[in-house]
């Protein structure tokens, strides 16, 4: 891949949340994976519980890895590679990237700069906390403005209060963005072009989700707690409850509308364009879940995968894997800190050699 393409992707990817994103100059040499695509005693070909067959490829193990472990891994917007991400080394934040390219069964490396650092899935940090836009130019930054603890202590229970300001890298210009508001985040979270983020704050079972458009006064909505993710075009907040009486709710920001669906779910992932959510929703505290996906327009669940079939796709066990689904809905990305893999739901060849 050439310098110009893999700069091109860099700024073009679909950013996950919880993670610094490459999108500045980067350089890359192309480096050849073995051609194993699967591994040991796991076939390439499994079929399914419905009676389809799919496709295994094993992207990225710890043997490949040299013993890294895997911080993220995504789709391209183009999808025609994925893009991951190897902790230089186990004490380290420094990042090392990596673009794979499906078709040839090749990686290429990234050298980006700035180089990238690890972030952190919650705020719990010390303050001021920083959570850096996908693009690197703006960076939010928390301050507690909680009172004293009352006095004397254990009279009564301490207030939480925060500042969230957002820094200008570039020009170094600071922001108010909300001012003494009441709670704690707990999840700070960039659309993927970086033109929206989500602030959640928790207590007493109901959060606030506060979302921002650059340039624009903060809306916040009230929703449960749980696993809170904010779709790419930054329109939808999707808040997942593996255990609750409402399993997942939907709001649109624009207008308030709340979609809720009566399942258990957690794992949210969102397609690229926005249309569709995935969750897993699980039985117990041990299975992975069924996979299921909804459909925003014609507010339509499906079941696309059993958990039984996604433990034979991924070795995804008690609800440790992370995945993503292509726009197509035709291939997923599964990725645990471990190992990376790509199944082909709808690969014809695959059909005929499961028969």
């Amino acid at each position: 891949m050439s310098q110009d393409s893999a700069a091109q992707v860099l700024e073009t990817i679909s950013a996950p949340t919880h993670t610094f994103v490459p999108t500045r100059t980067a350089t890359s040499t192309l480096t050849p994976f073995p051609e194993s695509t699967a591994t040991p005693g796991h076939p390439a070909v499994i079929q399914l519980a419905n009676g389809g067959c799919a496709r295994f490829a094993l992207i990225i193990d710890r043997q490949r890895a040299e013993g890294r472990s895997i911080a993220t891994a995504f789709w391209s917007q183009d999808e025609g590679q994925i893009i991951y991400a190897l902790a230089s080394e186990a004490d380290s934040l420094d990042l090392d990237w990596y673009a794979y390219d499906p078709q040839q069964g090749t990686s290429s490396t990234m050298q980006v700069e700035p180089p990238h650092q690890r972030s952190y899935e919650t705020v719990y940090r010390p303050y001021p906390f920083g959570a850096v836009s996908p693009t690197g130019r703006y960076v939010l930054e928390y301050v507690d403005t909680s009172p004293p603890t009352p006095t004397p202590a254990g009279s009564g229970p301490r207030e939480r209060r925060f500042d969230l300001w957002l820094l200008d890298t570039r020009t170094q210009e600071r922001a108010l963005i909300l001012e003494n508001q009441l709670g704690f985040p707990y999840d700070v979270q960039w659309s993927a072009d970086g033109s929206h983020f989500l602030v959640s704050t928790g207590g007493e079972g109901t959060s606030r989700h506060y979302v921002v458009q650059r340039g624009q006064e903060p809306s916040y909505h009230l929703g449960q707690e749980g696993d809170v993710l904010l779709s790419p075009d930054g329109q939808w907040v999707a808040i997942g409850d593996p255990y609750g009486p409402i399993g997942l709710q939907i709001i649109d920001t624009e207008s308030d509308l709340v979609h809720k669906l009566e399942v258990n779910a957690n794992e949210l992932s969102w397609t690229s364009d926005s249309r569709h959510i995935f969750f897993l929703s699980p039985v117990d505290y041990v299975d992975v879940g069924d996979l299921w996906k909804f459909h925003l327009e014609s507010q339509v669940q499906e079941l696309v995968l059993p958990g039984k079939d996604i433990e034979q796709l991924s070795f995804c066990y008690e609800l440790t894997c992370n995945y993503t689904f292509s726009t197509s809905l035709d291939r997923a990305l599964f990725w645990t800190t471990t190992g990376a893999w790509l199944v082909s739901l709808h690969d014809k060849n695959a059909v005929d050699e499961c028969k």
